[in-house]
This record gives structure tokens, sequence and C-alpha cells, in this order.
């Protein structure tokens, strides 16, 4: 395991890794036992990962209310990132995810 749960955090789960420029992106699902969300953290070996908390929390609409997961981040050619993840609607009994997408504008290291 290269990234244990923090004080606080129940689990860390479903690591999407792409390299940049030497370097390692970690987008997780952090759980800490209320707020499902994705995070990130980087290396520069892929065995020493530096946190740098949430990146994409739950909007509070019901589509997202019970938490946000499974990111999947690819490099798009202008240099920004689009992420598909996993959805929650909080009122909803059968457990059925969406599948929605987030886009992070700007040049990420090349």
């Amino acid at each position: 395991m290269v990234l244990e749960p923090l004080t606080g955090e129940l689990a860390v789960s479903h690591p999407c890794v792409i390299e940049m420029a030497r370097t390692f992106y970690m987008f997780y699902t952090s759980d800490d036992g209320d707020q499902v969300s994705i995070a990130l953290a980087t290396s520069a070996d892929g065995m020493s990962w530096d946190r740098h908390g949430t990146v994409l929390q739950a909007s509070g609409h019901d589509a997202e209310e019970g938490g946000v997961h499974s990111p999947c981040v690819v490099r798009l050619h202008d240099g920004s990132l689009r992420m598909w993840y996993a959805a929650l609607a909080g009122s909803d009994a059968d457990l059925a995810y969406r599948i929605c997408s987030a886009s992070f504008p700007g040049h990420w290291s090349i």
C-alpha cells in the first residue's frame, strides 16, 4: 500500500494515476465516513506521495448527494485534464451510480 488513510479518514480507494513531466498524479477516492470525495496526491517515484487535498466533492445536488468516487483522468491535447467519475444520488435506495465528468482547465505540466 502506497497511500494509507489519514487520521479521520476511513479509506482511500479507486486510484487513477497519470504521469506528466516525470511527476505522478494520483486522483483517488477519500472517504471520511460522512463525505466521499476525490482528492489528489503527487509523487516523483510512485512510492512516496504528497497529498494536495480534495479536488472534487459532491455538489450537494440530489444527483451527487451520496458522494463522488472512482475517478478516471486523461490529459487532453490542449494540456487540460478531463475526469470521469461515479456519483451516487443521496435519495437513491437502488444504489444506481451516474457517470459524470469534470474539466480541470489550464496547462498541466509538460
